[in-house]
């Protein structure tokens, strides 16, 4: 229908366009296979939960946790990830009875708990590290290994105390490089003065 003038006309829509170009924008067959891609998801999960098929992916969502360890900036805090690693244990137990959450839940605490005791692992093997060379240190401790080489003798000493200049701290073991036929015998208690050198860099950092 037309109105106004004949410079100036409105025209209102039809209405069968519109209904059509509503049907076009809502586009009711995406809805259909997104509701159908729903149904299928939720179905694979339910089959994946059931009759033990969900045990294999545990150890790999456990090595996913290590895995994302590594790509951490700094070293996270041990106690922060295992009560991580123990609230995606107790909601999985929660959680037992549904299907699709049970097997979210279990696999993300699978990863927690390899996140977890990656974080665990080396806090238990830290120890101090030498970082600048000390001259004329003393060292008292037992020999833990004896390796002999071409031109030196190679011991390895677990430290019981340790004194010298500018020393702070006590190292739990160092490696020692002796002439070749003196070095004392595994078990030994040996005191003496060394050089001590930080550990090398990496050779190919990053």
């Amino acid at each position: 229908m037309d109105r106004g003038t004949a410079r100036e006309r409105a025209r209102t829509w039809p209405q069968g366009r519109a209904r059509a170009l509503a049907g076009v924008i809502r586009l009711p067959a995406l809805d259909v296979l997104a509701q159908r891609f729903v149904e299928a998801f939720r179905a694979a999960a339910i089959a994946e939960a059931g009759a033990g098929r969900l045990v294999p992916w545990i150890p790999v969502a456990f090595g996913i946790g290590i895995a994302v360890y590594f790509t951490a900036e700094r070293e996270p805090s041990w106690i922060a990830a295992l009560l991580l690693a123990g609230a995606f244990v107790v909601a999985g137990f929660v959680a037992r009875r549904r299907a699709i959450a049970f097997a979210a839940l279990v696999l993300i605490g699978a990863a927690a708990i390899g996140f977890a005791v990656a974080t665990l692992k080396t806090a238990l093997i830290a120890h101090p590290i030498l970082e600048r060379a000390l001259y004329g240190a003393s060292i008292t401790g037992f020999i833990e290994t004896r390796e002999e080489r071409e031109r030196t003798d190679r011991i390895v000493v677990k430290v019981v105390d340790m004194d010298g200049d500018r020393v702070d701290f006590t190292l739990e073991r160092v490696r020692l490089s002796v002439r070749r036929g003196a070095a004392p015998a595994v078990g030994s208690f040996v005191r003496l003065k060394a050089r001590l050198n930080p550990p090398p860099p990496p050779f190919r950092p990053g």
